[in-house]
């Protein structure tokens, strides 16, 4: 009778760990800033003032971000690895990986275009004579859910339609899977600038290659964040979704 039970356990057990979901998420590669892509400041000035209503926190979000304006980068390092990172925490990848990813089928992707001009890191001046492969901001579009209440992140205040939340504190515990909509690039709420990937892309990344990228495990997460967030104010769903998704996912939550 107990060589049954165990049996059975050991069986429930096989089961679950083949149904759970692996997540991670995607992170420069490099700890330092050395090599991190910078907003062209200068350019983004003249886009403020080109288009009226048009504001850099706007270009920050992509269901704001006007398609038929570019964000504008300056990147500090000669070698262009296929993923590059922000000092923002925006993703940008190559226009070949791009491709890459929508021959695989990969679900919950979307792109806006980038147009990159190269920075000395030492002298600070811009080089013309090298040349930038086309690239692309990367945002995700799918919807990983409202983070579990086990992670510690609760809501601590809402003034004004201004969303203040708590902490992450327990990683392992953070997405639940019954909420993911099954997507492979998708967000977890109040984490929108996190772009997480299901095991699906992770694999493909590595079985590839790709360079400028570090696969954080959702588990690790929390161990990863150098600093305390100090918690999360990410807005409103109506900034980081499409209509009408952001619509018929936020305002049950109340957070469109």
């Amino acid at each position: 009778m107990l060589r049954c039970t165990i049996l059975l356990q050991a069986e429930r057990l096989t089961k679950v760990m083949f149904m759970s979901e692996q997540f991670w998420r995607l992170f420069r590669k490099n700890e330092s800033l050395r090599g991190v892509a910078e907003w062209d400041h200068e350019a983004m000035t003249k886009i403020e003032q080109q288009f009226p209503g048009v504001r850099i926190a706007t270009l920050m979000c992509p269901a704001t971000h006007p398609v038929n304006i570019p964000t504008h980068v300056l990147l500090t390092s000669k070698h262009i690895n296929d993923f590059i990172f922000s000092v923002y925490g925006a993703c940008m990848i190559k226009d070949c990986v791009l491709q890459m990813f929508r021959n695989e089928g990969f679900t919950g992707l979307n792109v806006l275009p980038i147009v990159a001009k190269m920075k000395s890191w030492r002298s600070k001046n811009v080089i013309d004579s090298i040349e930038i492969p086309k690239l692309w901001e990367v945002f995700a579009t799918g919807w990983g859910g409202m983070a579990k209440p086990q992670s510690g992140i609760h809501l601590l205040s809402d003034r004004g339609g201004f969303l203040r939340y708590s902490d992450l504190e327990d990683s392992s515990n953070l997405i639940d899977e019954n909420q993911w909509d099954g997507s492979d690039f998708f967000i977890v709420w109040p984490m929108p600038r996190y772009l997480f990937v299901s095991d699906r892309v992770a694999r493909f990344i590595m079985k590839h290659k790709l360079t400028g990228v570090k696969l954080i495990r959702v588990e690790s997460l929390r161990d990863s964040i150098k600093y305390s967030t100090l918690g999360y104010s990410p807005g409103r769903l109506r900034a980081w979704l499409p209509e009408p998704k952001a619509k018929e996912i936020g305002e049950p939550l109340n957070i469109y």
